[in-house]
């Protein structure tokens, strides 16, 4: 039979042309009828043929089998984008991809490639969109195609079914590989859209629409689909796949590719027996492995489990999902009910919720269990979410106590997916309750506290190295707040001031805002000579009774190539000066929309590179009355030190009489409305 489509000749058990993914009932048979010509009766004929394509059927079946005898097939949906570009991360996880291994295990391991502009391997090809298969001689392409944009579904349906046909096994598992984007969805191809649109990805409803034309459904489904990419252990994901596979494995934070080991090697290890929560486990486990290798080889350390990133990672059975629905449907009926009438509290909460992507704010994701447990006085439901979310999640693991395994969607810094979110909600109740609280949120928006702007703050202590500062709070002050951060700049005695520290942990205790900056300013430094330094700039990341945690942004460069990081440095009792725990580079994938950025966290070393440089910009952050320009940043100057990345040091910044240090609140009220508080001297 031929292709009614391309022509080209197909199986005849094929329901699809292996070239184009033509459906077969739309391919025309033709059936020749056969006439008994010079004495001969066509049936002898015909008898002897079927004898002989018996027997070479019976030699062909044999080779067919020992080729597709594997107990499970794992298709990898490998989309490059800037991550293969930028790192080469997608060559280096399947280069630890070991055939010996995964052939005594009885698996198949194929790989559908493309997105992205440079491969840096020598097997795939950029210019074309093929399927390739492991093999003891490494990935070896075995279904050529033209190149095609991975961000549109037919064709993942297509490897879907290539795969399905051509790989006849008990079990199928799926593996997406790329930048994740939350109920985005994820498979960003670097190589389709334009500067005004961005990348084209695979949505939602898309991966739905795939599966749906594909051999996986209700009665067929995949045993697992695990997603390599960040934000997507969300319950929007898990809705779109409870009715195609049995099991999810996703991280719920955005995750880091490392290019010191693969955290797709946990492949080697499945066995053909092994269920999907085995392998949910062994996926995790090695994930949590690639993160202490990774924190080790920056920090020099040897810590079993060295988790210097936030990291998360969760095992969901998607035959619990519905449970779930319908118990988040009746939560959020009985916050509809109470919202209208407690808008500033449930606001209040939610502006404080533990938000993923924090850097990117308008993923708006929130961890389920979290959510329900912190709105749990305004509904007894909240019990049977919390509930049903313990029975989903078989296995979770994250470094930190408010993630439990699925997030989910709840706007408050933007809107951006709400257009679209009916399509995936995971309750129609959720979808009220959210728009419902989305309009109260904008109607407030005029309800501007004035009285917040130019609040006097007072420094409590004056002591060299501690600079503890509160301001006190009205009870109108106190109803509308919702969160608050500080930030310290220094004086450079020209006018100027440059930014020191952003805090992000402020207390409301009673009345009043309380914050502490001491022993958390720190200089960039000369190895051997402490005069030759520049302030720098540090975001606060997370504070403990034990260290703080702060974020720096120097340039690196090897060469000619210089890449933007962000330097995690720790500081505590032993080192008062800090010291490095991760670098991440900074190859995000800009849309080029206003709205949001792609994750490209990819670990590295300051070791690999040359130099580093601290460039930062000092401003005039007050006007001829003392009062503080929110929108200081439009007047800056820039300054920065360079040295070599074997010769720098942090050192301490402390507050001393050599210059004027002064710290300034910046304070949200529940309508998310910004205020700044009058600038006080910290010495």
């Amino acid at each position: 039979m031929y292709c009614s489509n391309c022509g080209k000749q197909i199986s005849p058990n094929s329901n699809f042309c292996q070239y184009c993914g033509l459906s077969n009932n739309q391919n025309q048979v033709q059936i020749n009828t056969y006439q008994k010509k010079n004495g001969l009766n066509v049936n002898h004929i015909l008898i002897g043929a079927i004898v002989l394509i018996i027997c070479f059927c019976i030699i062909g079946g044999f080779f067919y089998i020992n080729k597709n005898n594997a107990g499970k097939t794992i298709m990898i949906y490998m989309v490059g984008t800037d991550l293969e570009t930028t790192a080469g991360l997608a060559s280096r996880d399947l280069k630890d991809l070991d055939y010996q291994k995964t052939h005594a295990n009885n698996i198949n391991v194929l790989i559908m490639a493309g997105g992205t502009k440079t491969w840096k391997n020598d097997y795939i090809d950029s210019t074309e969109t093929s399927i390739y298969e492991l093999t003891q001689s490494g990935f070896v392409k075995v279904n050529q195609r033209q190149k095609d944009n991975m961000g549109d579904a037919k064709n993942l349906t297509y490897f879907l079914n290539y795969s399905y046909e051509n790989y006849k096994t008990q079990k199928y598992d799926l593996v997406f590989w790329n930048h994740g984007g939350a109920v985005d969805g994820s498979e960003y191809d670097e190589l389709s859209g334009n500067m005004i649109t961005g990348n084209d990805n695979l949505k939602l409803p898309e991966m739905k629409t795939a599966l749906e034309e594909s051999y996986f459904n209700k009665n067929n489904k995949l045993e697992v689909v695990s997603f390599r990419t960040c934000l997507n252990a969300t319950l929007e994901v898990a809705n779109i796949y409870k009715d195609y596979a049995d099991y999810l494995i996703a991280s719920e934070e955005v995750t880091v590719g490392s290019t010191i080991d693969s955290a797709l090697r946990y492949i080697n290890n499945i066995q053909s027996t092994d269920n999907g929560i085995n392998i949910g486990k062994k996926q995790i486990e090695t994930y949590k492995e690639t993160v202490t290798n990774f924190c080790n080889h920056d920090s020099g350390q040897n810590i079993a489990e060295n988790y210097c990133l936030d990291i998360t990672y969760s095992l969901i059975d998607l035959s619990k999902i519905d449970e779930l629905n319908n118990s988040l449907n009746n939560l959020s009926q009985d916050l509809n009910s109470s919202l209208k009438n407690n808008y500033n509290e449930i606001s209040r909460i939610r502006s404080n919720l533990n938000q993923y992507a924090a850097s990117e704010p308008s993923y708006d994701m929130i961890d389920l269990y979290d959510f329900a447990d912190n709105y749990s006085s305004f509904s007894t439901n909240s019990e049977k979410v919390k509930e049903n979310i313990n029975s989903a999640v078989i296995y979770n693991f994250s470094n930190n106590n408010y993630s439990h395994g699925l997030s989910i969607y709840h706007p408050y810094n933007s809107n951006i997916f709400m257009n679209t979110y009916d399509k995936i909600t995971p309750s129609n109740n959720y979808l009220n309750y959210l728009n419902n609280f989305i309009n109260l949120k904008n109607n407030n928006k005029s309800n501007y506290v004035s009285s917040f702007n130019n609040k006097e703050a007072i420094v409590k202590e004056t002591k060299k190295e501690t600079a503890d500062f509160e301001i006190e709070l009205t009870t109108e002050e106190k109803e509308k707040f919702a969160k608050a951060q500080y930030s310290v700049f220094v004086d450079t005695k020209d006018g100027y001031h440059k930014l020191l520290y952003v805090g992000k942990s402020v207390k409301l205790e009673g009345n009043k805002l309380k914050a502490n900056v001491q022993g958390k300013l720190l200089r960039f430094s000369d190895i051997e000579y402490d005069d030759d330094n520049c302030w720098i700039t540090l975001v606060e990341k997370e504070v403990t009774d034990d260290y703080v945690d702060v974020v720096t942004f120097p340039i690196l460069n090897r060469g000619l190539n210089y890449v933007n990081a962000n330097v995690t440095i720790r500081i505590d009792d032993k080192h008062p000066n800090g010291y490095i725990t991760s670098t991440i580079i900074n190859g995000n994938n800009k849309n080029n929309k206003s709205d949001f950025s792609l994750f490209s966290n990819i670990g590295s070393s300051i070791k690999d590179y040359t130099y580093i440089t601290y460039a930062s910009q000092k401003y005039k952050i007050m006007d001829e009355n003392g009062n503080f320009i929110p929108n200081y940043a439009g007047n800056g100057i820039y300054t920065g030190l360079v040295m070599l990345t074997n010769e720098f040091k942090y050192i301490r910044e402390d507050f001393d009489s050599e210059y004027d240090y002064y710290a300034v609140f910046k304070i949200w009220d529940t309508s998310d409305n910004t205020y700044y508080s009058k600038v006080v001297k910290m010495n």
